[in-house]
């Protein structure tokens, strides 16, 4: 008895998601740039949270920075999703790009590519976090950000993205890529966001400290 309730359990779920899929496979096909936009948004706001958590450790709820979230939420959005499903389209239609196979299109994919994406990612967060606050310029910061995170973020993400990118181009259909980069990219846009809030987490941080040992 036990058995098959288990058995009926793992059933549902698995009918259930089946289901999400068909819809989602459904929005996809009928609505690709905003479910695309949509799908980046979201998992740049649960990277963003997993961000906050690791860093907050106990005091996540009491120093939570939903700002910081929607931010993050509102780049992938508005931007990287939007720039994804161009920028994977282009590969597969235009002529030069899609007689490439994996290896040169990796290869571009993480040099000019690569330094595209993380430039204006950084340009756009601290012209962001300027504009929320006040006071400093938003091209200035934008492009202070840049200077300071751009190498190091580079330097990781080759550690990282040149194997997943290769198997993408590889295996995974065209219209399933910018999901496969965004979902593979939940922890990858926590490391983001760490990086793109590094100075003022590190304040915060000390805040954090001064009040768990009051």
């Amino acid at each position: 008895l036990k058995l098959q309730f288990l058995y009926l359990i793992a059933s549902r779920d698995q009918t259930q998601m089946s289901r999400l899929w068909q819809r989602y496979s459904r929005a996809l096909r009928d609505h690709p740039l905003v479910c695309k936009s949509v799908t980046t948004g979201v998992l740049f706001a649960l990277g963003d949270v997993l961000c906050q958590s690791i860093e907050l450790g106990e005091g996540v709820l009491q120093h939570f920075s939903p700002p910081r979230t929607a931010k993050m939420a509102a780049v992938g959005l508005c931007w990287t999703g939007p720039v994804l499903h161009a920028y994977f389209n282009m590969l597969s239609r235009v002529t030069f790009f899609a007689s490439l196979t994996p290896l040169p299109l990796t290869l571009f994919d993480q040099t000019a590519a690569c330094v595209f994406l993380n430039i204006t990612f950084f340009f756009l967060m601290g012209a962001g976090e300027a504009l929320l606050e006040g006071g400093d310029d938003p091209v200035t910061a934008g492009s202070a950000l840049v200077a300071t995170q751009l190498w190091p973020t580079l330097l990781a993400n080759w550690c990282v993205w040149p194997f997943l990118n290769y198997l993408s181009f590889s295996y995974v259909p065209v219209h399933l890529r910018v999901l496969w980069a965004s979902s593979w990219g939940l922890l990858w846009n926590a490391y983001l966001s760490y990086m793109a809030n590094l100075d003022s987490e590190k304040a915060l941080g000390g805040d954090v400290r001064v009040a768990q040992a009051a």
